[in-house]
C-alpha cells in the first residue's frame, strides 16, 4: 500500500482502515503489527526544541502515555511524564514519532464496536495476561489484534483473515548486513498469522517505498527464493556465510578508554593477521553511550572461514597480552546478530 500522499491516523492509511472495517464486518479477525510500544518515540518542546534523553544512554526516552511516564528502551531508566520543559519552562511538549499505544487510543475511538486486543510487553507482562488474552481471540468473534512482534512467535490465531504492516519502512532501513534477511523472515512469519485454519487470509503493507526492489520479492515470491537471491548477494560481497565478520567490542565507564584500547590491539594484532582480512576501526558502536558505559569496536573482514578463524585468534591473543583499565570490559563476537 503506497502511503505517499496519503493521510495517516495514527499510523494508519484510509486504505487500511476501510479493510479493517471490511474485514470486522465479514466476520474475521484483524492483526496489526507495529514494531514500536510505547505512545510516541520522542517527546520535544514546541518552543525551545529541547527534546527528553536518556541519562545514562545516547538515547531518546519513549513517551509511555498511560503510565505516566518516559522510559528508556535500551536501559530500562524511567522518569515521570513533565508538564512543562525542564529547559525554558514551556508547556508545548509535543509527542512525535509512533508506538502500539497510541494507535490502541485511536482505534478504540475510531471502531468503539469492536474488541481490541494490545500485545506487547507492556500490556502482556505475564504468562496469565496472554492466557487470558488466547482465551479472548480463540472464540473467533471479531477483533482486532494490535502489537509487536510478540504477535508472531508462534501464536495460533485461525480466524485472523487481515494482517496489516502498520510501518514496514522502519523495518526496510536496517543498519546492518542482515537487515534484509530480517525483514523477509519477519514478514513471512506475520503473514502467516492470515489465513489459518483453512480460512482466505491476505496482508497488507504500507510503505513510502512500494516498488523497493525487496518488498516486491517478498510479495511476489516463495520465501525460498528470496532467501537465495539474498544469499548469492552476501556471498558475492564476502560477507556471511561465506566470509566472516570479528566484532571486537569494549565498554568503560570513561570516554576514550575504550577506543585506546581497541587502537593498541589494532597496532599489536596487525603483523598476525593472515593475507586478505581487514581492519576497520575502532569506532563508536551505533548506540556509543549504553547504560553508562562508553562503547567501542573494532571490525575484522576475512574473505572465508579459514582466515577468519586465524584472524579472530590473532585478535585474541594481542587483546590479552594488554594491560587494560579495571574498568574496561572487552571481547570478541563472530559475526555479531546485532551491532548497537
Amino acid at each position: 500500500m503506497d502511503l505517499r500522499r496519503q493521510p495517516l491516523r495514527a499510523g494508519l492509511s484510509p486504505a487500511l482502515l476501510t479493510a479493517v472495517e471490511e474485514t470486522l464486518g465479514q466476520g474475521g479477525q484483524v492483526l496489526l503489527f507495529l514494531n514500536r510500544r510505547g505512545y510516541a518515540s520522542r517527546l520535544q518542546c514546541h518552543d525551545c526544541g529541547w527534546v527528553a534523553g536518556c541519562d545514562h544512554c545516547d538515547a531518546r526516552l519513549t513517551v509511555h502515555r498511560r503510565r505516566k511516564r518516559l522510559q528508556c528502551h535500551h536501559c530500562g531508566a524511567r522518569k515521570p511524564l513533565p508538564v512543562a520543559c525542564p529547559a525554558c519552562g514551556g508547556t508545548q511538549l509535543l509527542a512525535g514519532g509512533l508506538g502500539t499505544e497510541q494507535t490502541e487510543e485511536f482505534l478504540a475511538a475510531a471502531l468503539p464496536r469492536w474488541p481490541l486486543y494490545r500485545v506487547d510487553s507492556d500490556a502482556i507482562d505475564s504468562p496469565a495476561a496472554m492466557e487470558t488474552l488466547l482465551a479472548g481471540v480463540g472464540r473467533g468473534e471479531p477483533c482486532i489484534l494490535l502489537g509487536t512482534q510478540m504477535l508472531t512467535k508462534g501464536h495460533h490465531f485461525p480466524a485472523v483473515a487481515l494482517v496489516g504492516v502498520v510501518d514496514c519502512d522502519a523495518l526496510l532501513f536496517a543498519g546492518d548486513f542482515r537487515g534484509e534477511e530480517r525483514l523477509a523472515q519477519l514478514l513471512t512469519q506475520v503473514a502467516g498469522r492470515a489465513g489459518r485454519a483453512g480460512r482466505p487470509g491476505r496482508m497488507l503493507l504500507q510503505s513510502h517505498y512500494p516498488d523497493h526492489p525487496l518488498l516486491r520479492a517478498i510479495l511476489e515470491q516463495p520465501y525460498n527464493e528470496v532467501a537465495t537471491a539474498l544469499l548469492a548477494r552476501r556471498v558475492a560481497a564476502g560477507l556471511p556465510p561465506a566470509g566472516q565478520i570479528a566484532l571486537v567490542r569494549a565498554d568503560s565507564p570513561r570516554a576514550g578508554e575504550g577506543e585506546r584500547f581497541l587502537a593498541a590491539l589494532r597496532r599489536d594484532a596487525a603483523a598476525m593477521l593472515p593475507q586478505g582480512t581487514q581492519l576497520v576501526g575502532p569506532l563508536p558502536s551505533a548506540l556509543p553511550r549504553r547504560a553508562g558505559r562508553y562503547r567501542d569496536q573494532l571490525l575484522c573482514l576475512s574473505p572465508d572461514r579459514a582466515r577468519g578463524a586465524l584472524a579472530a585468534g590473532a585478535l585474541v591473543q594481542a587483546g590479552e597480552a594488554l594491560r587494560s583499565p579495571r574498568a574496561l570490559n572487552w571481547f570478541l563476537e563472530i559475526d555479531p546478530l546485532d551491532t548497537l
